[in-house]
C-alpha cells in the first residue's frame, strides 16, 4: 500500500501492480471490498485535484539500442566543447519555443485508458428462510433480475504461520427480485445459507440440483401416506398407511421411527389387521445411506397360526434423499423360534421437474400385504430445509391377506383357508419438516 485518499465514506488505495482498490471500512458491519481497477503501470499514489481523484503511475519502456557503428559516427562528428566553456543543464530548445511549466497536470481521467475494470460488489444476508434469501445489494450495486449472487462464510484456520481468514461458498443463487439497495435470491433444493453470511455479485453457474441436492441436517421430519382401497368381488373396504418420524443429525446419522405398513380391510368374510413398527438407525451422507433396524410385526401366514414377532430391518439407499435415488427395506422376522423372510419394499424416485419427481414404491410380505403405486411428490413449500411441506398422490392397487387359524378353519363351512381382500388404491401423502 502506497497511498490513500477517503472521500465520501470510500477509501481509495495505492497498490502498486494491483492497481487502486476501493473499500468501505466500517466497524460495525466489517470492511468491505467494492471494487479494483487496474491500470497500464504501477500505480504508487492517489491524490485529490480538484473535485476529482488522481493516480499516479510508474510505467517501464523498451527502445531498440541501434547500431554501435552508427553512435561511433555521430560521437566523432560531434564538436569539441571548448576550454572554460561551462556545460549546462538546461534542455536545449528553438528560440520561440514555449516555456516549460513547473508542473504539467495529468490529462482528464475520462480521456485516459484504464485497461481491464474488476468489480467486486460485497453485502451480506439480511434475511433467510425455505430457499429464499434478502441480501443488502441491489440497483445500486449494478444488481438485476436474474444476477447471480454467491453465498458464503467465512472461519479462521490455523497454519505455521499464523492464523488467516477461509472463505467457504455454501451457494450460488438467482437474484428474483430487485429493489434500490435489496434483493430478493433464490437458492435450491437442501442450500442452507444463514443469516450474515456474505453475499457477493458473480458470473459462477448456480449451483442448485435436481438430481443430487445436498443434505440437510439439524431437521425433523413428520410424515405420513394414506392409501384407501375398496374390495373387489366382496363388499368391503381396507386402507395401506404408512406413518413416520425421523431425525436428519448434523453428522452423518439419521433415525427413524416407522409404523409401515399399518393396514386393515374388512368384508364379507372378516377382518384383517396388519402391521409392522420398527426404529432404524442409518449412515446418511449425500448420496448414500445405510441402516439397521428392530422392531416387531404381524405374521399373518406361514406354517403357524397368525400372531406377532419380532422384527430386524436392512435399509438401503442409493443416490441424495431429495434428489433421484433408489432405496430398499428388507424385513426379517423372528416367530415361534425360527427367522424367516417377512417383508421386502422398495422404491424409486425420478425428478421431473424443478420442485416434482416421479415416485414408484412397491413391496410386501408374510407380514400380511402386497402392493404397487405409482405417482408424484411435490414441494409445496420452502427448499426441503426446516419449514417444507412435500405432497404426493399416487394411484396402485393394494392386497391384505390373512391366514385363518386353526379354530377357524375347523368351524369353516367352506375350502376357505384364508382371507384375502385386494382393490384399486389411491395414496395421499404429506411429509413436514421442522
Amino acid at each position: 500500500m502506497h497511498a490513500t485518499v477517503h472521500r465520501e465514506g470510500r477509501t481509495y488505495i495505492a497498490c502498486g501492480e494491483g492497481g487502486v482498490w476501493v473499500v468501505a471500512l466500517d466497524e460495525a458491519a466489517g470492511d468491505r471490498l467494492l471494487a479494483r481497477r487496474h491500470f497500464d503501470g504501477s500505480v504508487t499514489g492517489v491524490f485529490m485535484l480538484g473535485a476529482e481523484i488522481w493516480v499516479e503511475l510508474q510505467t517501464r519502456t523498451a527502445r531498440p539500442l541501434g547500431s554501435v557503428e552508427e553512435d561511433l559516427v555521430a560521437s566523432s562528428a560531434t564538436p569539441a566543447v571548448s576550454p572554460g566553456l561551462a556545460l549546462s543543464n538546461e534542455p536545449l530548445l528553438p528560440a520561440d519555443a514555449p516555456p516549460i511549466p513547473d508542473l504539467l497536470p495529468p490529462p482528464p481521467i475520462a480521456d485516459t485508458p484504464l485497461g481491464t475494470v474488476q468489480v467486486a460488489v460485497s453485502g451480506r444476508v439480511l434475511w433467510s428462510e425455505g430457499g429464499q434469501i434478502v441480501v443488502d445489494l441491489g440497483r445500486d450495486h449494478g444488481v438485476v433480475p436474474g444476477s447471480h449472487i454467491e453465498l458464503s462464510v467465512r472461519a479462521d484456520d490455523e497454519s505455521p504461520l499464523g492464523k488467516f481468514e477461509r472463505r467457504d461458498a455454501l451457494a450460488v443463487g438467482r437474484v428474483t427480485s430487485v429493489m434500490a439497495e435489496k434483493s430478493l435470491v433464490e437458492v435450491g433444493i437442501g442450500e442452507t445459507i444463514p443469516v450474515d453470511a456474505q453475499a457477493i455479485i458473480t458470473t459462477r453457474p448456480l449451483t442448485s440440483s435436481r438430481s443430487a441436492p445436498p443434505r440437510v441436517a439439524g431437521i425433523w421430519t413428520v410424515a405420513a401416506v394414506v392409501r384407501p382401497f375398496f374390495v373387489l368381488e366382496q363388499l368391503g373396504f381396507g386402507a395401506l398407511n404408512e406413518v413416520s418420524v425421523g431425525y436428519q443429525a448434523s453428522g452423518p446419522l439419521r433415525y427413524q421411527l416407522q409404523l409401515a405398513p399399518i393396514g386393515f380391510a374388512s368384508a364379507g368374510d372378516g377382518t384383517t389387521f396388519t402391521a409392522l413398527a420398527i426404529g432404524v438407525v442409518s449412515y446418511d451422507t449425500r448420496l448414500f445411506e445405510i441402516g439397521l433396524g428392530f422392531g416387531a410385526q404381524t405374521v399373518n401366514y406361514g406354517d403357524f397360526d397368525p400372531g406377532s414377532g419380532l422384527t430386524v430391518a436392512q435399509t438401503l439407499r442409493f443416490g441424495a434423499l431429495d434428489g433421484l435415488n433408489l432405496s430398499i427395506r428388507n424385513d426379517v422376522s423372528l416367530f415361534h423360534r425360527e427367522f424367516g423372510y417377512s417383508a421386502f419394499t422398495g422404491q424409486a424416485q425420478i425428478p421431473v421437474a424443478e420442485r416434482g419427481w416421479l415416485v414408484l414404491e412397491g413391496g410386501g410380505g408374510s407380514v400380511g400385504y402386497a402392493f404397487f403405486e405409482l405417482g408424484a411428490k411435490v414441494l409445496l413449500s420452502g427448499n426441503g430445509t426446516r419449514g417444507s411441506v412435500f405432497l404426493r398422490g399416487t394411484v396402485g392397487y393394494a392386497v391384505l391377506d390373512e391366514n385363518l387359524t386353526s379354530a377357524e378353519l375347523a368351524s369353516a363351512s367352506s375350502d376357505t383357508t384364508e382371507i384375502y381382500y385386494a382393490g384399486p388404491l389411491i395414496g395421499l401423502g404429506a411429509e413436514w419438516r421442522l
